[in-house]
Parts: structure tokens; C-alpha cells; sequence
């Protein structure tokens, strides 16, 4: 839950609402439509068990990954185009999800690099024409970096990663957005600590088992595939940290699911920080506060847009 409030690549979308009561509709239709498509995998595994057991036998194509290729030809025989339908509604859903996500996490990334590094830190004086050349730059170096770093996924169990990315956004983003919005006496500093101490926890964390995971896997590869290991791989096994994680199960499970201390360590950051800088605090918060809860009807965002137009 923490996890899904703090993807960046679902609040960028926010954005692309012209007003606050356009975004909430948004959310209760996405919400329903994402509902909607996480019924039928679960279908999708229930009629393999049923109708396909042998498939438990195997591995790969010929194991339960079979389900997804071999179910929708055995519908077809028996109840015609039933397995045309379902699969086809689940393969357009996992290709909808995947390609919006990796568009909102590349617009994200890239908007990020282009408006804040470039425009706000390295050149403060670009112009707009500027700071979308930089993001057009940023978007085509950003998703060949991804390109090339998804070729290694291979390596690593797909599911479990998902898992840590969501622990990685709730031990970084979520902190920021929940003090953020219901604490009026979050600071710039308190926010930035907790955020960057959760967030860079969580992946140092994640990477620490992640590695161990990578040599494991390439141990067993080399050796189904009967070939000698590489001298670049016997240099790095002794650092593969598998007997440390052998003998401390508990810390491995620590590391593996970080959100479980980084969110609460956050937390504790941001209000620490925020309570020794609290000087920082704007003298006008709880105007601010109001305008962020109130409802949009009322018009107090308009009116303190006015009120401020000055520069006050």
C-alpha cells in the first residue's frame, strides 16, 4: 500500500488532470480498471490447476510458465473461443500496464534530470525552449540505460523485484507525500533527509541481497550449462556474501524487505529534522494547509493565488 502511494510513475499522471477533482476521478476509474484486469490472472492460475495439473511437474515452458501459451489452446477445444477471449484481455492488460509504466517512470525520470538537475541546479537561467531540449536528451539517455540494465533481469526473479521496487518508492516517497500533506510542520530539510536516507537505505539494502542473488544464479548457469566458470566469475564468488546471509537469516530478511524499518526510519528522520530546522517553517502554512484540504469549490486556491500574486 505504502509502496503503490509512492510510485513516482502513478503520481506523475496526476498532472495531465486540469484540476483536483479531475485527478480524484481519475484515480476511482484507474483504481477500477486495474481491479478489473488482477481478476482474471488469478483465473488464468486456477484454471492451469485444474485442467492442466501435469504442468506443476515441470519447469520453464514445460512447467507452470506453460499456463500462460498451452491454456488458451485447451479452452479452445473445449469451450471455442472462450480462451481467445481470456487470453487476449490478459495479454492486452500486462502490455497496457508494463508500457504505461515504463512511459510514466521514463516522463518521471527524465522530467526530473531535465527541470531540476538541468533547470533548477546546473542552469537556473534556461529557458523553457532549453529545458525541453535537455528532457528530449534525458529521455532517449535515460531509456537506453534502462534498455541495457533490463538485458540483466534475466539474472533475477522478476516477481521479487517488483516487490522491491514498491519498497524502495514506500521507503522514499511515501514519507514524503503523507508528512507532507497531514504535518504543517514539515521543512524542506526534514523532508530531503528522510526521503533521501529511506530511499538510498532501501536500494543499498535491496543490492546487498540482489547480489548474492545475481552470483547464486550465474553459479547454477554455468553449471546446467556443464561449461567451467570464467576467471571474472571465480575473482567475484568470495564476495557473494552467501554464508554471511547463511548464518543471519533474520538480517537478509531485513534486507530483502526494507520497507518494514526504512519507512518508520523516514518518518523518525523527517520529524527530527524538521522540529531542529522548524525556523524554516513559511509563516503562512496553515493558509497553505486549508488551500491544499479545502474543497476546490469553495475557491481558496484562486483566491490565494491572488492574494500572493504580488510576491508576497
Amino acid at each position: 500500500m505504502c509502496g503503490t502511494a509512492g510510485l513516482p510513475h502513478i503520481l506523475v499522471r496526476f498532472y495531465t488532470n486540469p484540476d483536483g477533482v479531475a485527478a480524484k476521478r481519475t484515480t476511482m476509474w484507474v483504481m477500477i480498471l486495474i481491479g478489473v484486469f488482477y481478476v482474471f490472472p488469478p483465473v488464468f492460475g486456477a484454471l492451469g490447476r485444474n485442467l492442466m495439473p501435469s504442468l506443476y511437474d515441470g519447469v520453464g515452458v514445460n512447467g507452470t510458465d506453460g499456463i500462460v501459451l498451452k491454456l488458451p489452446t485447451l479452452l479452445g477445444e473445449r469451450y471455442g473461443v472462450l480462451g481467445s477471449v481470456l487470453s487476449g484481455i490478459t495479454c492486452a492488460g500486462a502490455f497496457a500496464a508494463f508500457m504505461s509504466t515504463f512511459s510514466g517512470l521514463l516522463v518521471s525520470m527524465t522530467g526530473a534530470l531535465a527541470h531540476d538537475v538541468y533547470g533548477r541546479i546546473l542552469r537556473p537561467r534556461s529557458t523553457a525552449a532549453d529545458r525541453m531540449r535537455m528532457f528530449k536528451f534525458c529521455a532517449v539517455a535515460v531509456g537506453t540505460v534502462a534498455v541495457l540494465l533490463g538485458t540483466l533481469v534475466e539474472n533475477f526473479e522478476i516477481n521479487f523485484m517488483v516487490g522491491q521496487a514498491f519498497a524502495i518508492a514506500a521507503a522514499s516517497y511515501f514519507p514524503l507525500l503523507f508528512m507532507s500533506v497531514w504535518w504543517r510542520g514539515m521543512t524542506t530539510r526534514g523532508a530531503a533527509t528522510g526521503m533521501l536516507a529511506g530511499g538510498m537505505l532501501a536500494v543499498a539494502a535491496i543490492s546487498l541481497t540482489s547480489w548474492t542473488t545475481f552470483i547464486t544464479t550465474q553459479a547454477a548457469k554455468f553449471k546446467s550449462l556443464g561449461v567451467a566458470e570464467p576467471a571474472w566469475f571465480e575473482a567475484l564468488k568470495p564476495w557473494s556474501l552467501t554464508g554471511y546471509w547463511a548464518e543471519h537469516p533474520l538480517l537478509r530478511i531485513l534486507c530483502e524487505q526494507p520497507a518494514i524499518w526504512a519507512v518508520p526510519l523516514a518518518i523518525t528522520l523527517m520529524v527530527v529534522v524538521s522540529k531542529l530546522t522548524r525556523s524554516s517553517i513559511p509563516a503562512d502554512i496553515r493558509m497553505k494547509m486549508l488551500v491544499l484540504h479545502a474543497p476546490e469549490k469553495l475557491g481558496l486556491k484562486q483566491e490565494y493565488i491572488n492574494e500572493h500574486a504580488g510576491g508576497h
